[in-house]
Formats: C-alpha cells, sequence, structure tokens
C-alpha cells in the first residue's frame, strides 16, 4: 500500500496514519524485527515530510524495538530524541506515547524508584487532560500500572500496599475481555503468587496466560512466558518451551532473553 500512494496527491496523512497504526501493533504483538528493519526508512521519510508527530512517535517505537531487542543506548537516543523534539505543554496522545515509553525504559534499565514516580507522574497529567475521555487510553494506562507495579512489587516483596494497588488494576483488566490485557493481569498474579512462595500456583496462572498470548499472536509475551515455563518445567515439556522462546529470540534479535522475560513476566522466585 505505502508505495502506491507515493503519487497520490494529498495522501500523506494515509501513509502516516498506516505507518504509525502498523507500528503500534507490531509493538504490541512483539514484531520487532519488522520493526528494526522499517523503523530506519519510516523515520527519513518522516524528516523528509517534516511531519512532527509521526517523527516523535515513531522514534517512540524505535526505543521500544531497541529496549526489547537489548540495546539500551540506542532505546535512550532514540526516546531522547523524540522528547526533545516535542512540545508536551499540551497533554496529547503523542505525550502519552512518550511517557510509556520513558516508563518502559526506566525500568528496563533498572530504574524502578524513578519508573514509578513517572507513573504518578503520567496519572497525574492524564487526569488534566481530554486525553482520559478515550476509552482505549484507559485500558493502556491499567497494562502500564499493573506492568510496572508488578515488576516493583517482587523488587520490594513487604510493599503490601503496591500489591493492593496492583489487584485493583487487576480486577478491572480480568473485566475487559480483551487478551492482551487479560494476559498481563494473569501475570500480574503469577508475579504475586510467587511473592507468597506459591510456585504451583505461579505455574498454573503462566500456563493460562501461555494459552491466551498463544490463541492471539502476542508474540513477546508468549515468548516470555514460555522462557519462564521452560525454567519451572521438566522434561520434554520443558526443553519445548525453552527452544520455542529460543526461536523467537533468534528470529527478533532479543539479545538478552532474561532481561527480556523478566521485563514482561516478573516472577520473586523460580523453582520446581
Amino acid at each position: 500500500l505505502l508505495p502506491r500512494l507515493d503519487d497520490v496527491p494529498g495522501a500523506d496523512w494515509i501513509r502516516f496514519s498506516s505507518v504509525l497504526v502498523y507500528s503500534s501493533l507490531c509493538v504490541i504483538t512483539g514484531r520487532w524485527r519488522d520493526l528494526h528493519r522499517n523503523l530506519p526508512q519510516w523515520l527519513a521519510a518522516a524528516r523528509e515530510r517534516g511531519n512532527l508527530r509521526e517523527l516523535v512517535e515513531l522514534d517512540a517505537y524505535a526505543s521500544m524495538t531497541e529496549l526489547h531487542r537489548g540495546d539500551l543506548v540506542q532505546a535512550r537516543y532514540h526516546f531522547e530524541a523524540g522528547r526533545l523534539a516535542w512540545d508536551s505543554s499540551r497533554y496529547t496522545y503523542t505525550t502519552l506515547v512518550l511517557d510509556r515509553t520513558e516508563i518502559f525504559l526506566s525500568l528496563a534499565e533498572g530504574k524502578i524508584p524513578a519508573a514509578l514516580a513517572l507513573v504518578d507522574k503520567l496519572l497525574h497529567a492524564i487526569k488534566r487532560s481530554s486525553v482520559a475521555l478515550n476509552p482505549v487510553v484507559s485500558r493502556f494506562v491499567d497494562q502500564l500500572k499493573v506492568r510496572a507495579w508488578a515488576i516493583a512489587c517482587v523488587h520490594a516483596p513487604n510493599d503490601t500496599k503496591l500489591q493492593a494497588q496492583v489487584r485493583k488494576v487487576i480486577r478491572r483488566l480480568r473485566s475487559s475481555k480483551v487478551s492482551l490485557y487479560v494476559g498481563e493481569a494473569v501475570i500480574a498474579e503469577a508475579a504475586l503468587d510467587s511473592l507468597a512462595g506459591d510456585l504451583g500456583k505461579t505455574r498454573q496462572r503462566w500456563r493460562e496466560a501461555e494459552l491466551l498470548f498463544k490463541e492471539h499472536g502476542i508474540e513477546s509475551h508468549l515468548a516470555a512466558i514460555r522462557w519462564q515455563l521452560g525454567r519451572v518445567t521438566e522434561g520434554e515439556e520443558s526443553r519445548a518451551f525453552a527452544a520455542q522462546a529460543a526461536e523467537y529470540f533468534e528470529v527478533h534479535g532479543v539479545g538478552n532473553p532474561s532481561a527480556f522475560s523478566e521485563m514482561l513476566v516478573p516472577v520473586a522466585r523460580v523453582g520446581n
């Protein structure tokens, strides 16, 4: 479609909207190979057209791509380029994309207190903006909260207040009936189960999430779940989970499977 739009007058808005929607779907499903291959030319085209929103959001998606592939230096570079170019004095969807990227990047860098502070800042900003009226954004934010807070929980096992916050968001995500969000809720439940030392329940949750992500093509979460299951199962099943995860990591250029998996599927303890 995109090459055919080159000679169509006034079709730039279709081009950049298509690129942004496709990039967003790749981030959701974990198609990092596609993004890594295509983003350089998409960024160059956005600069040539002078479309600031497209350029900034693509830099955010490039940051997400690099952080999942394990290159945190390049991830930080793309994020900073997008942040520097964008005027965030008025809170918009593009600002949310940047803020969300910064939170995930901080988590990947191990800056958990900073990530939690950024979550609080984002929640405050959204409440004061029209972005909050979008129900899709609401679920997006719940996904972000449960991911960040679950990771924080496994690093602060005595923070019962934070655990209560996670459980509250889990209930909302469970009620959404959207497989991605339900799966995120199940992962967070597994993290809390691991905190309680219930590794049998943790495995059970991971198996539930594995089926959800497999059915709906959420490839990154599926690989992370399988990597974790490969560590806590035995025999042929364990080898199968590990091989399936390894295939995804190789295809998408994931340089640090352990960090990748623990970022998407946090756990306090792993064992049989």
